[in-house]
């Protein structure tokens, strides 16, 4: 999968200079959260951002782990509460997308 995102990458880069990239990490794609990190790491070819749901497990983590590594983070708000643990953790993400999906938000 690697190999493919680079790919990916590179020709988006290539065809459209200037235009910030972004991956995703949501659980589904590796629902392991320790292989999750290490492939993340393993980026030979880097995104401009990474969009962490705050819903799911280890965001603050994640995006820590992200901001060593010189990665963006959009942070995935799905609530008040996922908005309230951004806040008190101190760190400023890049972008913010806000995904509510109550019947009447």
């Amino acid at each position: 999968m690697a190999d493919t995102c680079e790919a990916v990458v590179r020709a988006v880069r290539e065809a459209c200079p200037g235009l910030l990239l972004g991956f995703s990490t949501r659980a589904a794609i590796e629902p392991d959260w320790e292989r999750r990190l290490r492939l993340i790491r393993s980026w030979r070819v880097r995104p401009d951002f990474v969009s962490v749901n705050y819903w799911e497990s280890h965001p603050l983590d994640l995006s820590r782990a992200l901001g060593e590594l010189g990665i963006g983070v959009e942070a995935g708000l799905s609530g008040p509460a996922d908005a309230q643990s951004l806040l008190a953790s101190g760190l400023q993400p890049q972008r913010v997308l806000v995904e509510i999906s109550e019947p009447q938000p």
